[in-house]
């Protein structure tokens, strides 16, 4: 992603994700592919070339008698379900950056 955003001239980034939450509680010796599955969540990362980043998060339930899937925001003392950190964001906002000071100079 670095290099194409370095090629771009890419000013921003924004990443939409879903993740599965696994409860590894009683079953580290299983492969990860095979941990239950507690949650799902929606993530929306943005990043620009001045280093700004935010990772919005929300979880994804599934009420019965519901056509579709439903949004929840985050709860702040839900400190186990926040997103972690994003790394993949720091090269593509580096290559965004250098990208800006060759085409300045």
């Amino acid at each position: 992603m670095a290099d194409r955003a370095f090629y771009l001239k890419a000013f921003a980034l924004v990443w939409t994700s879903e993740s599965w939450l696994r409860d590894l509680k009683e079953h580290q010796d299983r492969p990860m592919h095979e941990l239950p599955i507690v949650g799902e969540q929606l993530h929306v990362v943005g990043a620009d070339a001045s280093g700004a980043s935010e990772v919005i998060a929300w979880n994804i339930t599934r009420p019965s008698g519901v056509s579709h899937p439903v949004l929840v925001p985050l709860k702040p003392e839900d400190v186990y379900r926040q997103p972690g950190h994003i790394f993949f964001i720091k090269p593509v906002v580096a290559a965004m950056k250098m990208a800006h000071a060759h085409s300045a100079g």
